[in-house]
């Protein structure tokens, strides 16, 4: 990943988060060629943030499934680029990803 040179943030652009999280667990297991990481996190749509799909930025990863609430989600739930995953229309409440 570059190096984006630096902007300024204003806090009259600020918005707060779509999600709060509660906690995250993970869970590595390291090999030789490559690390599976699994990971559980508990979040919860904040009121005073805007009304989003949750968003969770990551690169050189393997998505192999995701779950929400338990159930694994298809790929009609969600979207994937090299850089960020989107869980389109997840539910109200608290969630487990």
């Amino acid at each position: 990943m570059k190096n984006p040179s630096p902007q300024t943030i204003r806090l009259q652009d600020y918005q707060p988060p779509a999600y709060l999280v509660s906690t995250v667990d993970l869970a590595f297991d390291l090999g030789d060629e490559f690390t599976d990481v699994t990971t559980k996190t508990l979040l919860k749509k904040n009121a005073a943030g805007p009304n989003e799909p949750i968003r969770l930025d990551g690169e050189k990863l393997e998505l192999r499934s995701v779950k929400l609430n338990g159930k694994i989600l298809s790929a009609a739930d969600y979207s994937v680029t090299d850089t960020q995953l989107t869980i389109l229309h997840p539910p109200a409440g608290e969630l487990s990803l």
